[in-house]
């Protein structure tokens, strides 16, 4: 199997916590690059392949659940990962349906953040048939 660094694109408009998942993902040992919205994040997913999405679902303009419809009718394999300030049950079922490969409520639990993107980063290389590892 071919071994790469898995990529992974943040889609948050809080930029403490933007940034801070980014180095948070640095120290995972995958490469991490951020936009504070969707806009910015389907223009990046023209032209390049991510192994995991996280997206915050409110975010101005396009919601991250319309994200997150778009990019899994471009593709059935893209691994996203929802992440909402808002506990509302009907969201998270919404983003399940949706295709969502996970949901996180904010404030997020470190080891539970590091668990969930872990476990789509596995599902992503299987799927590509690489080794992330």
């Amino acid at each position: 199997m071919l071994k790469i660094k898995p990529t992974i694109l943040i889609v948050e408009d809080e930029e403490l916590f933007r940034k801070s998942l980014g180095r948070l993902i640095d120290r995972l040992g995958y490469k991490a690059i951020s936009v504070s919205n969707a806009e910015e994040a389907l223009e990046l997913t023209k032209n390049a392949s991510f192994d995991l999405i996280l997206t915050d679902i409110k975010l101005p303009g396009i919601t991250g659940l319309e994200l997150l419809k778009t990019i899994k009718q471009r593709s059935l394999n893209s691994i996203v990962i929802v992440i909402t300030g808002y506990g509302n049950p009907d969201i998270a079922v919404k983003a399940i349906h949706c295709g969502a490969d996970g949901y996180l409520l904010k404030p997020v639990r470190i080891e539970a953040l590091k668990h969930t993107i872990n476990q789509g980063i596995e599902k992503s290389c299987r799927l590509k048939n690489v080794s992330c590892n």
